[in-house]
């Protein structure tokens, strides 16, 4: 697999066990809990502040050039018509009274993905329970690891004011949850009705062979093969079960209702960029819709872990919120393998759609 092939399968949040890169600012990890932001430095271990959001708002903890890293979700702005919120402490008035502190003090904001925080903080303190100085060190530490400019710039904006880009992509998604609720609905008889559905049960033969194709020609690795023929590309596929929901899935996220590639200013979107926006798998995803609830509660919590971890590894059944290093180790290896197999069939049913 050459490195460019690779690309489209590896993750650049993943976590890797190593030391932090030395990093020259002084990086402030902030997180916000029980009514205050608890903030630590990747210079001192020790240090641990509590400030309340009024006082967090001057930054007056700050020098000219540090960074502060904080949860991207903690800084989205407040509902204007609660007065309290355990998540989002600022309106967006404040938020960008926040944003002019930070750029008057030549101090850089930096907003980490939340659902990559229990990852690193598995990471960093496997030992430790979560808290909110825990956390707010793991946000430092990460920061330090993969870069603080690979982190999402903080530029507030109000609730609702969307770009050109993310409209065409509710749109879309709105049009995915359409096909597939035709399809939940009456799956034996929906592609008389959709014709997206009825082009994916005449392609999915040729799905199979464009992914064979890919693999005698080296584009991915013995491995993905084997967990993508096991987990979803079977050719004793029936109409209905749950891999045929996660395919449906996947294929409406290249084609829409009509049968018609979906294009954005007359282009498709790259393979990346479908994963992240379209089946909603970026850090910072917005709403779901049925597609991502598809591909990872039916594809992935009820068949890959139903089958393969479920049964060793969680009591009753149930994921926790916190997992033992052991089960996390296990689970992140499959969710890995998982995401690797959506990506390879993703790679085929660009091929079967000319969009390669």
């Amino acid at each position: 697999m050459t490195a460019q092939q690779f690309n489209l399968f590896e993750s650049s949040l993943e976590p890797k066990k190593q030391e932090p890169k030395i990093h020259e600012q002084r990086i402030f990890g902030a997180d916000y809990g029980s009514g205050f932001f608890h903030v630590t430095s990747s210079i001192d271990e020790n240090f641990h502040q509590k400030h309340s959001h009024e006082t967090f708002l001057t930054l007056n903890f700050c020098k000219k050039g540090d960074v502060i890293v904080i949860e991207n979700g903690h800084l989205q702005p407040r509902n204007e018509e609660r007065k309290v919120s355990r998540a989002q402490p600022y309106t967006f008035n404040e938020l960008k009274i926040l944003k002019e502190n930070a750029r008057r003090k030549e101090i850089e904001i930096r907003l980490f993905p939340q659902s990559q925080t229990l990852r690193y903080r598995a990471t960093f303190f496997p030992e430790q329970q979560k808290s909110d100085k825990i956390d707010a060190q793991t946000l430092g530490l990460a920061a330090l690891q993969i870069g603080v400019q690979s982190l999402q710039k903080f530029n507030p904006r109000p609730a609702g004011d969307w770009t050109d880009f993310e409209r065409w992509m509710f749109e879309q998604i709105k049009d995915m949850n359409e096909i597939l609720n035709q399809y939940r609905e009456s799956p034996e008889t929906a592609n008389s009705f959709c014709p997206c559905i009825d082009l994916f049960e005449k392609k999915y033969l040729k799905i199979i062979a464009c992914f064979e194709q890919r693999y005698r020609e080296g584009e991915f690795s013995s491995n993905i093969y084997n967990d993508t023929r096991l987990w979803l590309l079977s050719s004793k596929r029936k109409v209905g079960e749950s891999s045929s929901s996660v395919l449906l899935a996947l294929w409406c996220s290249l084609i829409d209702w009509n049968g018609d590639a979906r294009l954005f200013k007359e282009k498709p979107l790259s393979l990346n960029k479908t994963w992240s926006y379209l089946l909603q798998n970026k850090p910072n995803h917005f709403k779901g819709g049925i597609a991502r609830s598809n591909v990872w509660h039916w594809g992935f919590k009820a068949g890959v872990l139903g089958a393969e971890f479920h049964k060793k590894n969680l009591a009753n059944g149930y994921l926790p919120k916190d997992l033992s290093d052991e089960q996390y180790v296990k689970f992140a290896e499959l969710k890995k393998r998982y995401r690797y197999a959506c990506k390879a069939v993703l790679l085929a049913m660009r091929d079967v759609c000319g969009m390669c």
